[in-house]
């Protein structure tokens, strides 16, 4: 059995980076920045949208000239479908990566607000 004292410490070298390998960090770190802005831009939409639904909610009625029922249906199939696709999320996240998840769904986001901004019912 061998003591602390007996066993030999090796220095650990410290090698140079490469200026290659600082463009790339620095790269990396620009894509991480835009990926941060843009989950902070699609949770403020999303949690702008849901959390004003009530204040929206009579001028959803006066504009689509749907019954109580059929208008608030809209927050729950929002809510459900966001629960819902948390499970496609995981396999997702390991198949492409964390970051081109979050970019991928994002942008899903985006061109799903803007489909149903044009809608007509």
């Amino acid at each position: 059995m061998s003591t602390v004292d007996e066993v030999e410490m090796k220095p650990q070298s410290i090698e140079a980076t490469s200026a290659e390998e600082i463009e790339e960090d620095e790269r990396e770190s620009c894509f991480g920045w835009f990926i941060v802005f843009i989950c902070w831009l699609m949770h403020t939409i999303y949690l702008g949208l849901q959390y004003s639904f009530a204040t929206l909610f009579p001028f959803l009625l006066d504009e689509f000239q749907e019954s109580r029922g059929n208008t608030s249906l809209i927050l729950g199939v929002q809510i459900g479908c966001i629960t819902s696709f948390g499970m496609f999320a995981g396999p997702l996240v390991q198949r492409i990566g964390h970051r081109n998840a979050a970019l991928t769904g994002h942008l899903l986001q985006i061109l799903f607000v803007i489909l149903a901004g044009i809608a007509d019912t």
